[in-house]
């Protein structure tokens, strides 16, 4: 702008100096001409010279005086062509710079503009790879969320009845896999087996639970009317029969499990509580042998075995459910990394 406004005014200057030097010019002209016709009219009256000596002395000074104005007047008019000649070499030099001025404007609006376009590319990019991104973390909420569901519901089927295929589960996460196959399935049918008499043992001691409070209730009710025997000993002896049976079933069969724990390499076998078999015999020998075995001292033993096993299980399941977490934290530490990992390397490819 501030070359613009130098270059009007350098015109200006230009048109005024050539209207003083054309004004100058035709000055000059006139007086060209008034001395062409003075020295004509001088030659012409060469002839009357000598008449007119005494005439012409003044008119001699008009004329070397006018010569004296005409020759200012051209030296005028040079200093004119001379300063046209030099604004017009700067004006030329102006305009030059002015295109060149002009075409580095041009350069970095193109620039500029390409600027914009890879700001506007990059901008787009930026977008795609958050909608990718919130896409993905909508993605990784779903599978928690599923996850979580499964691993409650997983739990929660676990802690109430235990399946072949929950047993089959846990056999899988706990034991390393074996590269036999025979031995492979040789396991898991005893996992299968374990798990089947688990649930048995658990039935079992639900009923000797029961058998517990109603025998408990009947002491209870004996004590209550004051008698000191047993009303009906045919009835309490076939109580005390199936009770001691039941519990005879329950060793033997904690000691299965706990010899194919033992196999299976479990890291809490059951250990089962041992009884004495000198003060237990059979109820219906005698019913001096039937009173030396009250039903509380049965049910005493028969209820420290349920409650045995069902620590031994909650602590099972404890572990269980903490290997399980350790496994679903492990999973989600490896889902961030393969998120982050594709992340970086997609933020490398755009870069």
């Amino acid at each position: 702008v501030l070359y613009q406004t130098h270059l009007v005014s350098l015109d200006a200057q230009q048109k005024l100096l050539s209207e003083k030097c054309s004004q100058f010019q035709k000055q000059a002209q006139n007086y060209q001409t008034q001395l062409n016709g003075k020295k004509q009219c001088a030659e012409d009256s060469s002839s009357e010279i000598p008449r007119l000596v005494c005439e012409s002395d003044p008119g001699c000074e008009a004329t070397q005086r006018d010569e004296f104005i005409i020759e200012k007047l051209k030296s005028a008019v040079s200093e004119i062509a001379l300063s046209r000649n030099k604004l017009q070499d700067e004006n030329q030099k102006l305009l030059q710079e002015l295109k060149m001025y002009q075409r580095q404007c041009q350069a970095m609006e193109a620039g500029l503009s390409e600027v914009k376009s890879e700001l506007q590319s990059r901008d787009d990019l930026l977008r795609i790879i958050e909608m990718e991104r919130l896409h993905l973390h909508r993605e990784l909420l779903r599978m928690g969320e599923v996850q979580t569901a499964q691993d409650n519901r997983k739990r929660v089927e676990s802690s109430y009845s235990p399946s072949p295929k929950e047993a089959e589960r846990k056999r899988k996460e706990l034991f390393p896999m074996v590269s036999d196959q025979p031995n492979h399935e040789k396991e898991l049918s005893k996992a299968v087996d374990l798990s089947n008499k688990k649930h048995s043992q658990c039935t079992s001691i639900n009923k000797l639970e029961y058998e517990n409070e109603r025998l408990r209730s009947d002491l209870a009710k004996l004590h209550g009317n004051g008698k000191a025997a047993w009303p009906n000993q045919s009835s309490y002896g076939e109580a005390g029969a199936y009770v001691f049976q039941s519990q005879l079933k329950t060793e033997t069969s904690g000691d299965r499990i706990s010899q194919d724990c033992e196999l299976n390499r479990s890291p809490t076998p059951l250990s089962p509580l041992p009884f004495q078999t000198k003060e237990m015999a059979s109820p219906l020998v005698g019913d001096n042998e039937v009173l030396a075995l009250s039903p509380p001292d049965i049910s005493f033993r028969a209820s420290l075995a349920a409650q045995h096993f069902l620590m031994e299980e909650e602590r099972r399941a404890k572990e269980l459910e903490k290997l399980l977490n350790t496994h679903i934290d492990e999973l989600q530490r490896h889902t961030e990394f393969t998120l982050n990992k594709y992340t970086k390397l997609k933020q490398s490819r755009h870069i």
